[in-house]
């Protein structure tokens, strides 16, 4: 078996558009891009490997620079949590079914036992209690980064739902309510600068309803995405807490007259898995992983074009060299791929991890003093003086990013519909899927019994919400489940 046909038994064999549930399966495994590794040996947990760790990386520092240039200090928690502090909050303690428990050390049963963190309000606010007394510390803005939480799933899926997976997490208190409002649009902000900007992931800022609303929340605002298969992945969450963990958790500040108060709080969640899956899934296509420019560990591949003539491969691998070389020197991400597979392999490689630009070098290139550059998502290929390449690179990656940006927008634009009764809601999600946006009579706790009724009739759509700002109101417009009087337009869709 040659190469190139090795390459492609072991690359993407199914197309996107045809299955992609597996195709996915294809670009995240080892014959894919190499992100994960699911045969650990445990149910629900994987390993991930060096492409999506350094990826995952650059996500990790994009949000932690947002959220420190708005005042989050950050810490580091315990992975345990005491199971009295997860029960405190009632509503919170709906948690209790999906935690992991430590019962015993060693050979020794533990008194109370612990909790592996579903998530971290009930180990940060404890502490909280402890530190903060004072009005002058406030607001009070802590994060924590680059960990993992556990909630036992039934089904898992690589970067849409696990037992263990990557987190962030900011948890904050605030003098007043309007305070944490505030927070809450400058974490959809975030979302928008990082999300939209750096990776171009198109999503809605929506507010749940309240019967889908996070455990212990007076209300929670989202990031909702639709991935190619027509169901929603919600890649962060907000949460207004109110003083719903304040008051049972015991943190209070004194007021300037002295006067003592509890804080309320806000908690924001970007969630990193689901947030890669969208990347994966919105920007990949049939050669496999595509990624924007600033987020790929390797920007640019260098591939040495060789021939049988020894002294003209090595002048062809001394240019490739002193490329590299310039390219580190302009702050590019280059890598020399100098192994003695065919190029047609290294393309079809190199391409299914997601390198953004290729640049090919051989003797006629040596000749004319000169390179080709390819650009991952546009096709035919661009000639360039040595002297211009530098600069040639810049145009290429910003071309790149443009593309995505656009057919992102695209798709997105393309994934939203609306409908003004139930069976042309059903018909939607049938043939379409993605957001249907329909009238509807309440997302408040009157509404949930039309929304059991919905997900029944629709065979497993929710209300994931209403606009979170500038939300249209329906007028003369009747609610596609009850038939009463529509107060609210929600966007509704099957989901992951």
């Amino acid at each position: 078996m040659t190469r190139e046909k090795k390459n492609k038994a072991i690359g993407i064999r199914t197309p996107k558009a045809e299955n992609f549930s597996e195709w996915y399966s294809q670009v995240c495994g080892l014959t894919g891009a190499e992100l994960v590794d699911v045969n650990y040996g445990v149910g629900g947990l994987l390993v991930h490997l060096p492409n999506a760790v350094r990826i995952i990386r650059s996500i990790y520092q994009w949000l932690e620079k947002e959220v420190e240039d708005r005042g989050h200090e950050p810490v580091i928690f315990p992975t345990l949590i005491r199971e009295q502090y997860l029960t405190l909050e009632k509503e919170h303690a709906g948690f209790t079914p999906e935690v992991f428990w430590v019962e015993a050390a060693g050979t020794k049963k533990i008194e109370e036992r612990l909790a592996l963190r579903p998530t971290g309000e009930t180990q940060f606010y404890p502490m909280y209690a402890r530190w903060i007394r004072s009005h002058s510390q406030l607001p009070f803005r802590r994060y924590q980064s680059r960990h993992t939480v556990f909630r036992y799933e039934l089904s898992t899926r690589p970067f849409l739902r696990g037992r263990e997976f990557l987190f962030f997490e900011t948890h904050n208190c605030f003098a007043s309510h309007e305070q944490v409002m505030t927070e809450i649009t400058h974490d959809m902000e975030t979302m928008r600068k990082v999300i939209w900007g750096k990776l171009k992931i198109p999503h809605l800022f929506l507010k749940r309803p309240q019967w889908d609303k996070f455990k212990g929340a007076e209300d929670t605002y989202v990031a909702d995405t639709i991935m190619p298969d027509g169901k929603r992945n919600q890649i962060s969450s907000t949460h207004d807490l109110g003083q719903r963990f304040a008051k049972p958790f015991g943190i209070k500040f004194s007021d300037p007259a002295g006067v003592e108060r509890y804080v309320y709080q806000n908690c924001f969640g970007p969630g990193i898995w689901r947030i890669m899956a969208a990347l994966i899934g919105i920007h990949g296509d049939d050669k496999g992983l595509v990624l924007p420019f600033d987020v790929a560990p390797i920007q640019i591949v260098i591939i040495p074009i060789l021939s049988s003539d020894v002294a003209v491969n090595s002048n062809i691998l001394a240019k490739c060299a002193a490329v590299e070389e310039s390219l580190r020197a302009a702050n590019y991400r280059p890598f020399i791929d100098a192994t003695d597979r065919t190029p047609g392999f290294k393309f079809n490689e190199w391409e299914m991890k997601g390198v953004p630009l290729r640049i090919e070098i051989g003797r006629r290139d040596i000749d004319k003093g000169s390179a080709v550059i390819n650009i991952r998502v546009l096709p035919g290929k661009v000639e360039v003086a040595d002297s211009n390449l530098v600069e040639a690179i810049a145009t290429a990656s910003r071309n790149l990013d443009v593309h995505l940006e656009d057919s992102a927008g695209t798709y997105f634009a393309d994934k939203i519909h609306d409908a003004e009764t139930l069976d042309a809601a059903i018909a939607i999600l049938d043939s379409a899927g993605g957001f249907v946006r329909v009238p509807f009579c309440s997302i408040g706790a009157d509404g949930e019994q039309y929304g059991k009724i919905l997900q029944e009739k629709t065979r497993g759509a929710y209300v994931c919400g209403v606009a979170f700002q500038d939300a249209e109101r329906p007028r003369n417009r009747k609610c596609i489940v009850s038939g009463n009087e529509a107060t609210e337009l929600v966007y509704i869709a099957r989901s992951h």
